[in-house]
């Protein structure tokens, strides 16, 4: 029987160490293994954000992409029409013109070259007149040079104000309707008086 005994001593002494051979117990066991599983999950876990000294991340805000201003682009001059009178009320109301041409004036044509022609004599220079063609539209610069003629003497400086009227045009809507139309009566009240003498009133 003391044989027994030793042997059951014995047993439960070996078991002892199988069981918890570095003396911990079970439940320090499952401790540390749950400390071992969190530690793999954290370090497969995607980073998200910087951490502080306490170990918890932050959330950054996304960067935004940097916000250009588009500069303010100039106003554009609106596109040339050309006149809104037809070719024939203008001849008629500029008839100096028609002492520069090549020929009779049947087309817009005819009359851009009758107002080159007579440009530089007014003293008009290449660049004004360019400008005007540019901005106008060249049957509208024509026409205008055409009633600037008929008022030459009143004009002191025909290519600053040729110059003027092309800076007008880029900054609102020109038309030559007004000056021709002027021109129109002013030429209708002088054929009326010479046909008309005021004695026979």
């Amino acid at each position: 029987m003391k044989i027994i005994r030793q042997n059951c001593e014995r047993a439960c002494v070996n078991n002892q160490h199988t069981e918890g051979g570095t003396g911990e117990t079970s439940e320090e066991n499952e401790g540390h293994e749950e400390r071992r599983v969190g530690e793999g999950l954290a370090a497969h876990a995607p980073q998200t954000g910087s951490q502080d000294e306490t170990g918890y991340a932050e959330n950054l805000p996304a960067e935004r992409p940097a916000h250009r201003d588009t500069p303010p682009q100039p106003p554009e001059a609106p596109a040339p029409s050309g006149p809104s009178l037809p070719l024939r009320l203008i001849l008629s109301a500029c008839g100096e013109i028609h002492g520069y041409a090549d020929g009779a004036i049947r087309h817009w044509n005819d009359l851009l070259r009758a107002a080159d022609t007579v440009r530089p004599m007014m003293g008009i220079s290449a660049t004004v007149w360019e400008d005007a063609k540019a901005t106008m539209g060249a049957a509208e610069a024509a026409t205008v040079v055409a009633a600037m003629l008929e008022r030459f003497s009143d004009i002191r400086s025909p290519s600053g104000y040729l110059r003027h009227l092309s800076a007008k045009a880029v900054s609102e809507n020109f038309s030559s309707a007004p000056m021709v139309m002027a021109l129109a009566r002013k030429a209708a009240v002088y054929k009326f008086t010479a046909v008309n003498p005021p004695g026979n009133f």
